[in-house]
């Protein structure tokens, strides 16, 4: 490696002010051109290495001179050889800077200033990929921070400096900033979350965890389910401003829930077409036993349980309606018992005096059986022991069976006859 070289990604370059003596480093990651403040210190971006020992030669004889190092010659020449090789761009004045960056060949650059990227301490951690770590993660949050890929945004960045020198940018943001974001179409509440997440990535990801944790526990509330990567999604787009806290809420409890009012916002509705989602079935089991409890099983199909329980939840009093109107579809079926009274306790009557008769568990038979509909049609208690004999002996019940021939047996006797059955 030669001694003139960049402890640098590949692409990237210096940019000397000969008249601050400031160093910036330039970097093009194709989406993103970048153009990073640093420290000034040209031996942690390159591998120049200052002479500090003075030397002594003989011009003449008995004449001997002594050369002091002077180190920002050194560091001059040393870039002077950079530029040489097409590493390094020198720029004389401040003002040049400031129009380079402008109008001119550093206008496509995006700014990064020492503060945000402490770049000397990310040289120092990961060497020479320092700079394509940052760039991975301005690409990770480039959709939270879209002016930065505005050209109009930089220029108008550009111009701040350029009027008013190293606080442009500053007085600008404390000025008309707010308003160029809403008039060029952004959200400055994009930009304050932005500016957030800049000066405490920690602080930022707590944030983005307690958010996270909060539309979990709504979700979990709901009895549905989300996975990681679709709450961190709506965490993320709470955190950047561009949800606010009640449509988060919303967005998860409908990802879950169908019936929660409103629509699904599109690019997390596409989102969740790749993850897995549990939805709620809350109140399912209510609907189901209110259906148990007052309609027969025969009229069930009519109702959808999901979309009743969705109601459910949205509305507490609309359980109350739906059970009324339940009680009204059975009475138009069978007006001969109370409207009032629990279909499912008419049924266990009727189930019951069956179970005796057939000898069958009660569990076993269904309330949709024949012969259970007959006595409910028929609602007759005079006959309804006769019905259930009857259909005892057509299906070939063995207690029903057994009890026709036990019966038979006490008529008409067993073999042996009854004195009383002889006469003189």
């Amino acid at each position: 490696m030669s001694d003139y070289d960049l402890k640098l990604d590949e692409g990237s370059y210096l940019v000397y002010v000969e008249e601050t003596g400031e160093l910036f480093i330039a970097y093009d990651e194709g989406d993103y051109s970048l153009l990073f403040e640093t420290d000034n210190s040209l031996a942690s971006l390159t591998y120049f290495n200052e002479i500090t020992e003075p030397t002594t030669r003989e011009i003449e004889a008995g004449i001997e001179v002594t050369a002091t190092p002077n180190k920002e010659l050194q560091e001059k020449s040393y870039i002077q050889q950079l530029a040489n090789k097409g590493l390094a761009m020198i720029i004389d004045t401040k003002e040049n800077f400031y129009t380079a960056k402008g109008i001119g060949d550093l206008q496509q650059f995006v700014y990064v200033d020492y503060d945000y990227s402490q770049l000397n301490l990310a040289i120092d951690s990961h060497g020479s990929k320092a700079i394509s770590r940052f760039v991975k993660k301005l690409e990770d949050r480039a959709n939270n921070a879209p002016w930065w890929k505005d050209a109009a945004y930089r220029n108008e960045a550009a111009q701040w400096y350029k009027k008013y020198g190293s606080e442009g940018y500053q007085l600008w943001l404390d000025t008309t900033h707010d308003i160029w974001l809403e008039e060029n179409g952004y959200d400055p509440r994009t930009y304050q979350a932005w500016k957030e997440y800049s000066k405490s990535e920690t602080k930022w990801n707590d944030k983005l965890s307690s958010y996270k944790t909060q539309l979990e526990e709504y979700v979990g509330a709901k009895g549905g389910e989300l996975s990681d990567e679709a709450l961190e999604y709506a965490a993320n787009e709470w955190a950047w401003g561009r949800w606010d806290a009640a449509k988060a809420r919303r967005q998860v409890l409908k990802a879950v829930d169908p019936g929660e009012e409103g629509d699904l916002d599109a690019g997390f509705m596409s989102f969740l077409d790749g993850t897995e989602v549990t939805e709620t079935t809350l109140k399912e089991s209510e609907v189901q036993e209110d259906l148990d409890t007052y309609l027969p099983s025969d009229l069930h199909s009519a109702y959808n349980v999901k979309e009743v329980a969705q109601k459910y939840r949205n509305d507490p009093s609309y359980r109350m309606s739906f059970i009324e109107g339940l009680k009204q579809d059975r009475y138009a079926q069978y007006p001969m018992y109370d409207k009032n009274l629990a279909w499912n306790r008419i049924v266990a009557g009727k189930k019951s005096m069956a179970s005796q008769v057939w000898g069958i568990d009660i569990s076993n038979i269904k309330d949709n059986d024949a012969g259970i509909i007959q006595l409910l049609m028929d609602n007759d208690p005079s006959t309804a022991m006769q019905t259930l004999r009857q259909i005892g002996l057509d299906r070939g019940y063995a207690k029903t069976m057994g009890d026709f021939a036990n019966a038979l047996a006490s008529s008409y006797g067993t073999g042996v006859v009854r004195s009383a059955g002889f006469r003189e």
